[in-house]
């Protein structure tokens, strides 16, 4: 017994003073559907700041700068920061400022996103597309999220698991054509300065 105190006290005494360990989670969240298109298709809207917005959207809007509008990933640069985004609530209210970082991708395959936002600590973000046929390609998104506030695991694990369901539902849907480098949110353009 005295010598597991031993251990114990020697183990506190290692930490660093002043910094305590707040138990942040990391929550993982999949989702994986068959689009009906063929996978050259699915990629080009995909990879579009359009496209994210027609998944996310009505819920979630995301802003983008003016230089990155009409952008695709193949033009976002590995391993920096692209650019910050505000998210907005139902086209309105901000809730974070996510930083995007892409860390790699194999056009037509897969990306894979690893930001920080005001709310995350983590957003690793993968997604992978497979051709199912000539005609339907199964896209599977895994996201990893690490909340900044200790104990929120549970409630952002639940959120970012009906986002993205949300997504998925929209990606499976005929998205519909719009400006991507209008600025006016009611033309539906996915440029919108932050």
């Amino acid at each position: 017994m005295a010598e597991a105190r031993g251990l114990a006290r020697r183990a506190v005494a290692s930490r660093p003073c002043g910094v305590v360990q707040l138990g942040h989670v990391a929550r993982a969240v999949v989702r994986s559907s068959v689009v009906p298109a063929p996978l050259d298709a699915v990629w080009a809207h995909a990879s579009t700041m359009e496209g994210v917005k027609h998944e996310l959207g009505p819920w979630v809007r995301m802003t983008v700068p003016r230089r990155a509008c009409g952008g695709r990933l193949e033009d976002v640069p590995l391993g920096e920061v692209a650019f910050r985004s505000v998210l907005l609530a139902g086209s309105a209210l901000p809730f974070d400022v996510h930083s995007l970082r892409l860390v790699a991708r194999d056009v037509p395959h897969r990306f894979l996103e690893r930001s920080t936002s005001l709310l995350q600590r983590r957003w690793e973000h993968e997604r992978t597309s497979v051709a199912e046929g000539p005609d339907a390609t199964r896209v599977t998104d895994r996201l990893t999220v690490e909340p900044r506030v200790p104990g929120a695991g549970w409630l952002v694990e639940r959120i970012a698991g009906a986002l993205f369901s949300h997504r998925h539902r929209r990606l499976g849907a005929t998205p519909q054509p719009s400006s991507p480098t209008s600025d006016d949110p009611g033309r539906g353009g996915a440029c919108t300065s932050a």
